[in-house]
């Protein structure tokens, strides 16, 4: 797109308009002061281009381009003929009055400029010409370049009178076009009026969009100061399908570009029928007889029957299936009775509703339970009970039991309306869980089935302590068991000596492999549950951590360089020691250890595939216990 770029002279005694078309740019000049460019000699004008971008980069520095090439220049004793031969350089002629028409006039918006402003009589005057505003079209812009247009007026003295420089504006935006059309009424077309026209022309076609028609000989005007310009389509059809479209005229008298082709349908007037019939087969489900007259089949679009529990609330489309007899449907949950009404809609996406019916069947089905959403129960023994609303239901029942898989008796005594309830228990009896559930009933006091929910108790009493069972020495460390306690959700096991230690732990046994060797520990148990109640703490148990001794180190391994394999193979010596589980191969290479593979207890080599061992380089060979004991 080309772009806007405006800069002004410091003598500004000329005005100038651009405008792009599809492929050519419009320039046109006027003076500011008509009266006093009468009384001047004008010696020509010259025309120049300045391009100051190309492909959105700014260029170092500005390319000038001269469109007319020499001024434009009159002689004032021969008016006519020069005048002339400027309006075919600058294409404000009509035509046949011109060679070369075909050549020169290769835009359409071109050609309407110059019967708009190339009159005959323009030619007769040169100054009345010039105050009418020349003009000059630019056919080689390009898309990618940012112009600035200068225009030069030059004196019989040879020196510049004036000067203007003005950017180039693109082409105008589209009209929006909308179609209004009502019962008994002439069309309504609402276009979106724009500042930058001054008129608008609107075309119609009837049955076809090949051939349209102004709805006026002469531009529709807005007179207001409103954004809309409202115009009334007198000319009626009887039938069919009618197209608008609508383009706008600026100051230059050009028109701008078309907007989208809108369309309607002249309808007669359309009747929806009314349900007949309307009756109950059982209670959930109702037929009835509706049809559209088949003459009015090829107008409407879409058909249905919506339903409402009021006349004044809003309607919904309801599920109607096709039998033998006419038309059935389900019966809407929750609803106690219904407003039927059957609807249409035209061509023109306007709905026409027939009579409301209404039906009120007898009533024995319940609401759907209700679903629980939250019980809790908090510190002084007030309990809460949520749920969800359930459509159709008017009251709610609650229940409650306080064992489990026992029968709920009616706590509330009452029906309310609200979604929740609040109860209060005796804490002091420490039961773990109460049970409670809730009904939903209808405005006929049909009740749901029981939702059924357990809501645990708040425990203000601790659990009783645990107690050591057994203990062994296993490896490093000290295992132990321990008794579970009532409704505990954790243990803490608590150590004090050197190292102190306080785990929490979800089984009743652990292994203790973090201590001193030789050291003197005493432990003892905690019990919390999920109310964070900790009970007692259990008897002490003390006890001395053996010290632990290395295992013999594993004497220097012999290496031995397979070259043809590229394998090392590696060997050591080591006494039957008791409980050795197996090696670790370690690699010694810039005073860095990796390991590179285990052996068993009973293997004494190891392979090292795919490697060559180098000089700076040695192998470590360390053996572990079944107890967690090392060779290092």
């Amino acid at each position: 797109m080309l772009n806007c770029l405006y800069g002004f002279s410091q003598v500004a005694e000329y005005t100038l308009q651009t405008r792009r078309f599809s492929n050519a740019v419009w320039i046109r000049w006027i003076p500011q002061n008509p009266e006093s460019f009468a009384s001047d000699v004008i010696n020509g004008y010259s025309l120049q281009r300045i391009t100051v971008s190309r492909d959105g980069k700014a260029l170092e520095s500005e390319e000038r381009y001269q469109l007319n090439g020499e001024p434009i220049r009159w002689d004032t004793l021969n008016q006519i003929q020069d005048t002339m031969q400027v309006l075919k350089q600058v294409f404000f002629f009509r035509p046949g009055h011109t060679d070369n028409v075909q050549e020169m006039l290769r835009n359409i918006e071109m050609q309407r400029l110059s019967w708009l402003q190339a009159n005959l009589w323009l030619m007769k005057d040169f100054r009345l010409a010039v105050n009418c505003g020349l003009g000059w079209v630019d056919f080689s812009a390009k898309i990618n370049e940012t112009y600035l247009y200068e225009l030069r007026v030059w004196k019989d003295t040879g020196i510049v009178k004036g000067a203007q420089y003005a950017g180039l504006y693109d082409e105008p935006a589209i009209p929006q076009l909308t179609v209004k059309n009502e019962k008994g009424r002439n069309t309504l077309l609402r276009v979106n009026h724009s500042e930058y026209y001054w008129g608008y022309i609107i075309e119609k076609a009837a049955d076809s969009i090949s051939a349209f028609k102004a709805l006026s000989e002469l531009p529709f005007v807005n007179g207001s100061k409103s954004d809309e310009l409202w115009v009334s389509d007198t000319q009626i059809l009887q039938s069919g399908q009618a197209y608008y479209r609508v383009c706008g005229i600026d100051p230059f008298g050009l028109r701008g570009p078309w907007s989208d082709t809108v369309s309607i349908w002249i309808l007669p007037e359309i009747h929806c029928q009314a349900i007949e019939d309307l009756r109950m087969i059982n209670d959930t489900l109702f037929t009835f007889r509706w049809n559209l007259h088949e003459n009015l089949l090829p107008l409407i679009k879409s058909s249905g029957i919506s339903y409402s529990s009021a006349v004044d609330e809003v309607f919904q489309p309801l599920n109607i299936q096709k039998n033998s007899a006419g038309w059935q449907a389900n019966w809407p949950a929750g609803y106690t009775s219904v407003y039927l009404r059957p609807h249409c809609t035209d061509l023109n996406d306007i709905s026409h509703h027939g009579p409301v019916a209404f039906l009120q069947p007898i009533d024995s089905i319940p609401p759907a339970e209700p679903e629980i959403i939250k019980t809790h129960c908090d510190s002084v023994g007030v309990v809460t009970i949520r749920w969800k609303s359930v459509q159709g239901a008017a009251f709610y029942r609650l229940y409650r039991g306080n064992y489990r898989n026992t029968e709920f008796t009616d706590h509330s005594h009452q029906y309310f309306a609200d979604t929740f309830y609040s109860d209060t228990i005796d804490l002091k009896t420490l039961q773990d869980t109460v049970f409670y559930a809730v009904t939903a009933l209808d405005s006929r006091y049909n009740e749901s089935k029981q939702r059924p929910a357990a809501c645990a108790v708040f425990d203000i009493i601790p659990p009783p302590p645990p107690a050591f069972l057994s203990y062994e020495m296993v490896g490093k460390g000290y295992q132990f068991w321990w008794s579970q306690s009532h409704d505990a959700a954790f243990y803490t096991l608590h150590r004090q000596g050197e190292q102190e230690l306080h785990l929490q732990i979800d089984s009743a046994f652990f292994w203790d492999t973090t201590a001193n060797s030789g050291g003197i520990y005493t432990y003892y148990l905690t019990a919390t549950d999920r109310n964070a109640n900790i009970s007692e703490a259990s008897a002490k148990l003390t006890l001395q951590f053996p010290a632990i001794k290395n295992i013999p180190s594993v004497s220097s391994p012999i290496c031995l360089n397979d070259s043809q394999k590229r394998n090392c193979y590696v060997f050591w010596d080591y006494p039957e020691y008791p409980g050795v589980s197996h090696f670790r191969i370690l690699l010694l290479s810039n005073g860095r250890k990796r390991t590179v593979g285990t052996a068993k207890a009973n293997e004494r080599q190891f392979c090292f595939y795919g490697f060559l061992k180098q000089k700076e380089e040695e192998f470590q060979i360390i053996a572990y216990t079944k107890d967690g004991l090392n060779s290092r």
